[in-house]
Formats: structure tokens, sequence, C-alpha cells
């Protein structure tokens, strides 16, 4: 009964997010011991991961199993408009030090959903272990210009300034940002700290 009920809350949440109709049907496959579920629309292409399967995601993720995590979405052909997938695909492959794979999902990711930041972040991380600082503040610069309102986005330019030691341009990315997000007390606490450090 509890898979059925999770079945039919899966085949909603896809109609909705998806706009599928309602010819799907259930396909299971096993990945090393994880029963990962697939719902399959009428034009035969798989859609949204069934609601387990995110379970199974997620536990191997919260066990830092991410190669096991890896292969389940490998497994799953989801809707193309649906980026979760590639963003955690990038996301595992950037934690197992994967940087290509993780760079190409990641990409991907970007591709389909150019106004978030997560995967943006993921190549600013690959990018930072790899020493190449210019390209951090280029990625997170390309991206400010097409949306500027993320402000993690801006943390991380002036978290590169900040380690860069150029202080006064990341005074000068604190104040864009005040300007942005008034409300935000963290620019301003950062803008104090990096004061201080100006000041030694």
């Amino acid at each position: 009964m509890k898979k059925l009920t999770v079945l039919l809350l899966t085949i909603i949440l896809i109609v909705s997010l998806a706009g599928c109709g309602s010819d799907n049907t259930a396909s299971t496959t096993e990945i090393e011991g994880c029963e990962v579920s697939l719902i399959t629309g009428a034009d035969g292409l798989e859609n949204e991961l069934a609601a387990e399967t995110w379970e199974c995601v997620e536990r191997y993720a919260n066990e830092k199993k991410y190669r096991q995590a890896i292969d389940v979405l490998l497994a799953d052909n989801s809707n193309p408009y649906y980026s979760l997938r590639e963003y955690r695909l990038a996301n595992y492959y950037n934690r197992i030090e994967k940087a290509d794979s993780a760079a190409y999902w990641a990409e991907k990711c970007i591709a389909m959903k150019p106004l978030c930041y997560s995967p943006v972040r993921i190549l600013v991380s690959i990018a930072g272990k790899e020493g190449k600082r210019d390209k951090q503040l280029c990625l997170i610069d390309e991206y400010l210009k097409r949306y500027e309102k993320d402000p993690l986005a801006w943390e991380d330019k002036i978290s590169v300034l900040r380690y860069e030691k150029r202080l006064q341009e990341a005074i000068e990315t604190c104040n864009q940002a005040i300007e942005l997000f008034s409300k935000n007390a963290k620019f301003r606490s950062l803008k104090e700290k990096i004061t201080e450090e100006i000041e030694k």
C-alpha cells in the first residue's frame, strides 16, 4: 500500500512538473542492492526519479557513498528539463575528485538552468582546487552578469578576493553587495573584517 501511495504521488508530481500524461508505467532495476524505480511516460522516455530512488540517492550521499549515488543517477534517463540529476552528478563527481566529469555535468546543468548558481559554484570549486583564482573570479563574474541577485555568488567572489589579498577590490565588492542586499547584515560584517585586515 505504501509503495502504491509513493508511486501515485510520484506520478502526480511528474504530471505537474513535466506535463506528462497519465499513460505512465513503473519499471524497477537493481543497482548494488538498491531498488531503483523509474517512471516511464507514454513517449517511452523515463521521467523524474521515483520517490524511493531519491531516498536511495540521499541515503548513499549521507553515507558519503558518492560512487553508488552516481551509479543510481546514471541509471536514470530523466526529463531533460529537470536539472537536479545533472546537478547532483556534478556535485558527487566533484566530491570524489573527478574534475572532468564534475565539470561536464555542471555545464549541462548550467545550460538547463542558467540562473542557478549551484552548478557554477561547482566549477568555481574545481578551479579553486586547481589554484586558478582568476578563473574562479571569471566564472563568478560571468554568472553575476546573468543574474546578480544571488548573495552566495557575491560571498564567493569576496572570499576569492580575500584569499588573493586583493582587499580593496573585496571592499568594493562588499559595497556592491550591500547596495543589492541592504537587509543582509553578512556583507556589512564582511566589510568590517576586511577593513580590519587592511588596517593591520
